[in-house]
């Protein structure tokens, strides 16, 4: 029995006309929804596919990436990107959730990367006679359950792990916010001040060849987001040459800032806090790609503080104040920024209390990344001992 005998591909539906919750792909990844935008103009064309409880959501494109989502709640008004294979399960005998958890399994990802890898579009992608082909595995419904509820328990204990993260990280941002946002600018000084230096980033090759032998992970703009938030990312490993590697390796306590890319609704200068914690889960060294490029603060006291800074000016929307670009990438002008935004200057006190509790709260997170990343090694034991 096929994929394509026990559910149906992207169903029509009619498109609600008030407003719609829409979810692009990469609102999702690994089965976990990051964000819900709710529109009641300039809808974008890809929003066609009509959501409902239990429906089944696979990334066509780059699908080694995972962003997909299982609906286990109702979303009124829920629409998808066609970016999505939307999967519905139409037979009593299938629980729509195994399903999801075959269709999501390191080698079925594997089969779908490595058939986008030979599509002809610009990025790797792939369709829905991929799937619909599928054999569905001969397991009884009382079994699926099973499995299920094995699974879906791992994937619990993840989640409220990173819901203590996301915890952790508000409670910093309003740290913040009560200790520094509403002094007044009597004491201030460029942004500057705290900085000695700002890093370029580097690409390399992408494998060793020539002088290029360093081995290096690579953070580029699109992992910031993970990385801030406190979960992995998923940087590529690149190879660089020697003298660029003593230049550009990242240090603790040092600032990730994306300087090209955003949207028209999304400014550039995402960043990222490098710690010696998040550096021990890599065995090799840490770059940021060319389209980035990291602040060296003259201590740590400062980076704290200025990693904060950004982070609040970045959710203010000030950075789209300092774009600039005509091709349709737009860059940031960081080095304006850091000469002409003045803001508060703290006392050493006051720098070494907020430095210590950043310095807390990350070593708080990375615990909790750290049980994360082994539910999720043991999560995938289990997938390959039930999928192959």
């Amino acid at each position: 029995m096929r994929i394509k005998d026990i559910a149906i591909f992207n169903p029509k539906g009619n498109k609600p006309e008030e407003y719609i919750n829409y979810i692009d792909t990469s609102s999702v990844e690994d089965g976990k929804l990051h964000e819900v935008q709710t529109l009641s103009r300039e809808i974008p064309s890809r929003a066609q596919r009509l959501i409902a409880l239990n429906d089944i959501l696979i990334s066509s494109v780059r699908p080694n990436l995972r962003h997909n989502y299982f609906v286990n709640k109702e979303i009124p008004h829920g629409i998808a990107s066609t970016g999505f294979i939307q999967i519905r399960v139409i037979s009593s005998n299938v629980n729509p959730q195994f399903l999801y958890y075959f269709l999501t399994s390191e080698q079925k990802v594997l089969h779908y990367q490595t058939i986008a890898e030979t599509s002809q579009s610009t990025f790797p992608s792939f369709n829905k006679d991929v799937i619909e082909g599928l054999d569905f595995p001969n397991v009884t419904l009382d079994d699926q359950q099973h499995i299920v509820d094995i699974l879906g328990s791992i994937d619990e204990k993840i989640k409220n792990n990173q819901e203590k993260v996301d915890l952790l990280l508000k409670n910093l941002r309003l740290q913040f916010i009560v200790r520094f946002t509403k002094q007044e600018l009597t004491k201030s000084t460029a942004l500057s001040y705290f900085i000695t230096e700002t890093i370029g980033g580097d690409w390399g090759k992408e494998t060793a060849q020539g002088n290029y032998s360093e081995r290096v992970v690579c953070l580029r703009g699109a992992d910031i987001p993970e990385i801030a938030s406190g979960k992995n990312g998923d940087p590529p490993t690149r190879y660089i040459l020697p003298k660029n590697l003593l230049t550009k390796q990242l240090a603790p306590w040092e600032i990730i800032v994306e300087i090209s890319g955003g949207s028209p609704t999304q400014s550039t200068g995402r960043c990222a806090l490098i710690t010696s914690e998040m550096l021990s889960n890599y065995s090799t060294p840490i770059i940021c790609t060319n389209f980035c490029r990291a602040i060296r603060c003259k201590n740590p006291q400062f980076a704290a503080y200025v990693y904060s800074l950004l982070i609040a000016m970045y959710n203010n929307n000030l950075f789209f104040n300092y774009e600039n670009g005509t091709t349709g990438i737009k860059n940031l002008d960081l080095s304006s920024i850091l000469e002409k935004e003045y803001v508060y200057l703290p006392s050493e006190d006051e720098l070494e209390f907020f430095y210590r509790f950043t310095s807390k709260t990350y070593k708080q997170i990375e615990q909790h990344k750290a049980e994360n990343n082994k539910l999720n090694e043991l999560k995938q034991l289990y997938l390959k001992k039930f999928f192959g």
